[in-house]
């Protein structure tokens, strides 16, 4: 049979595409994604890859034409030359924005997107101390890089099938199909991380195309039945787009809620025929248009963001407009002059491809290697800009080592039998780390018996009654759920056995409100002093600013404005009169909300505006040894 090019497919890509890119521009509508499931545009290209793919390769093995070479050569035309145009493009915005741990991280992901495992990669991130997803150029090609390890064994697992299975190959396509969506359900509820990046749970959504090439290839023709033929696409378009707006991140996914798209696409590709209003509409030029560019589309898009959200972090509508405006300009040109060239066999012979890729491919290895071996410097800072970003005396070890290194020892649920030392228990996530810390270098906590309490941001610092559930992504569900908080009765005995307790968090939208009553729970609990403390917010510095010191007496005693935190001043309300509460952000940046940057020896405070150095920590334990507020209640707390 012929292979008849489809526009209507071309038509579900741009749907595809287009999800995607509204859902990564986060464009809002009452504060909310207008597109909060737009991820599913990645499950719409698997089934259509799946289904092309194998309508290619089925072709191929009937007509005994297949050839691994030929199949792989390709793949590689079809992918490469536009992933190295966008990766080389992508170096320069990166040696120029990132700060040196992003620029690491950036680097270790473009070294996996060319080996095709970056989904391997994003999956093993820390997922804490990773860069934030907006902020990570290539995350994007986790999907490329499961499509391509499902090349890697498909055609061969193909092949022995039709050879040996024949009559088989149907039934075991749908095997592999309901056997990795079980696996895919399964894990999304235990497993959740790896089952979102790797590809047993992904594999079904490229098997569910390929069964539908199978049972095309075997009889032919796709069978139409007039009915079916004229409502399905209806229902498909129906399905798509409630899970397009009903999805986020928040459903178990993939799993089998996936079902419903990965289903309509399923119907689109079988059902869709000439004449249909839905088939008419997939078919307009407009959605052709865009579906020919959505691979150029995909691979742009991402960086483009990515790069936008690093030099403007609080991006306008508008500003998301003109990304999306400039992702399909990009697309489009790509498309004209590198992937239609690349792809045609006359216009570039394979040799010459296949020694532009090799080259392509030696120049962004060596510069992201060399980024990634020397700690994302990249040779770009002069001995002044180091000293500035902490990096050249104990800041050498990983930032996060120094945050969490200390803290980490003294985690447990009872109190090491130390005679005549008071009990400290400190409670909260990566901001208790830096208080911990803080007590620490000041001396505060000198001869104490500490235990650490963590409770990761993500899981909220609430009371255990709280309905914090509803607010926990499926990704952080089964650690969150091991999570003991205030209230739970295993946490209780180490609440009471305490002499001193300090609680703090990043307080976020959802915990801020509880504040006043995670304080009334455990004061309830105990008769012991508890001192809670308020957000922090600084600022953080960038690659740029960085650039613009040249020695280290211009940047002493540094401060910068930072927009008011809201929900610093949100807990300072709520806790107004309360004994213990501390109001660190009043403390470190005054009414004006004007925070420093450096210690008085030139020294940063905090990378990321959130978490402290090791000099960041002196100098708010030397602020906190100032102010009467904390040290009247410290004093009172550790007296005998």
């Amino acid at each position: 049979m012929s292979l008849k090019y489809r526009p209507e497919i071309d038509g579900l890509r741009a749907i595809a595409v287009m999800a995607v890119l509204i859902y990564h521009a986060d464009v809002l509508l009452n504060g909310k994604n207008i597109l909060s499931g737009g991820f599913i545009g990645v499950d719409i290209f698997f089934v259509i890859s799946g289904y092309l793919i194998s309508m290619i390769l089925l072709r191929e093995f009937h007509q005994k034409s297949f050839s691994l070479k030929s199949f792989y050569i390709r793949r590689i035309r079809r992918i490469l030359p536009v992933l190295f145009t966008v990766m080389i493009v992508s170096l320069p915005f990166a040696w120029f924005l990132m700060m040196p741990q992003e620029a690491r991280s950036f680097a270790g992901s473009i070294l996996s997107s060319l080996g095709f495992v970056s989904n391997i990669w994003f999956w093993q991130e820390d997922s804490y101390w990773a860069v934030n997803a907006k902020l990570k150029p290539f995350l994007h090609t986790w999907s490329l890089s499961v499509e391509e390890q499902f090349y890697i064994f498909y055609p061969f697992i193909l092949l022995l099938l039709l050879k040996f299975l024949p009559h088989y190959t149907t039934a075991v396509m749908g095997l592999g199909f309901v056997t990795s969506l079980a696996l895919a359900q399964y894990a999304s509820l235990h497993y959740p991380v790896p089952s979102f990046f790797l590809l047993p749970t992904r594999g079904w959504e490229l098997l569910g195309g390929a069964l539908l090439a199978q049972i095309e290839f075997q009889k032919g023709y796709r069978p139409s039945i007039a009915f079916l033929d004229r409502w399905m696409p209806k229902l498909a378009i129906v399905l798509i787009g409630a899970s397009l707006f009903w999805f986020n991140p928040l459903v178990p996914h993939p799993s089998l809620f996936t079902l419903a798209p990965v289903l309509a696409s399923m119907m689109l590709i079988w059902f869709c025929k000439r004449d249909e209003i839905v088939t008419r509409i997939l078919c307009a030029p407009a959605f052709v248009g865009i579906g020919l560019i959505s691979y150029g589309l995909y691979i742009w898009h991402y960086p483009i963001f990515a790069f936008a959200h690093m030099m403007m972090p609080a991006p306008t509508l508008t500003d998301k407009l003109i990304w999306i405006v400039l992702s399909l300009a990009l697309a489009t040109a790509t498309y004209f002059l590198i992937e239609r060239p690349a792809r045609n066999f006359k216009a570039i012979s394979t040799p010459a491809l296949l020694t532009g890729l090799v080259a392509a491919f030696v120049l962004i290895s060596s510069v992201t290697g060399y980024a990634y071996l020397h700690n994302g410097l990249w040779g770009r800072f002069n001995a002044a800009q180091v000293t500035y970003m902490g990096l050249n005396d104990r800041q050498a070890q990983p930032y996060a080592t120094y945050v969490v290194a200390a803290y980490d020892k003294h985690r447990g649920l009872a109190f090491p039998d130390r005679a005549g030392q008071k009990r400290l228990l400190i409670i909260g996530d990566s901001y208790s780390q830096d208080i911990f810390n803080v007590l620490s270098e000041g001396g505060f906590s000198r001869d104490m018996n500490i235990v650490t309490h963590y409770i990761p941001a993500r899981c909220h610092n609430v009371p255990a009654t709280a309905p914090y559930q509803e607010h926990i992504a499926p990704a952080d569900i089964i650690e969150c759920r091991k999570t003991l908080r205030v209230g739970d009765a295993a946490l209780t005995p180490l609440i009471k056995a305490a002499d001193i307790i300090v609680v703090t968090s990043s307080w976020t939208d959802v915990t801020t409100p509880f504040l006043p009553s995670l304080y009334k729970e455990i004061t309830n609990l105990t008769d012991a002093p508890v001192i809670l403390f308020g957000r922090k917010s600084l600022h953080g510095i960038s690659a740029p600013e960085v650039y613009s010191i040249q020695d280290i007496d211009s940047i002493r005693s540094l401060t910068k404005a930072v927009p008011k935190d809201g929900n610093a001043l949100l807990a300072r309300d709520l806790m107004a009169g309360t004994k213990g509460y501390i109001d660190l952000y009043q403390i470190i940046c005054g009414d004006k909300g004007t925070c420093p940057v450096t210690t008085a020896e030139g020294h940063i405070i905090s990378h990321d505006g959130a978490h402290l150095t090791r000099h960041g920590t002196i100098f708010i334990a030397d602020l906190l040894r100032h102010d009467k507020g904390f040290m009247k209640l410290w004093q009172s707390a550790v007296a005998p």
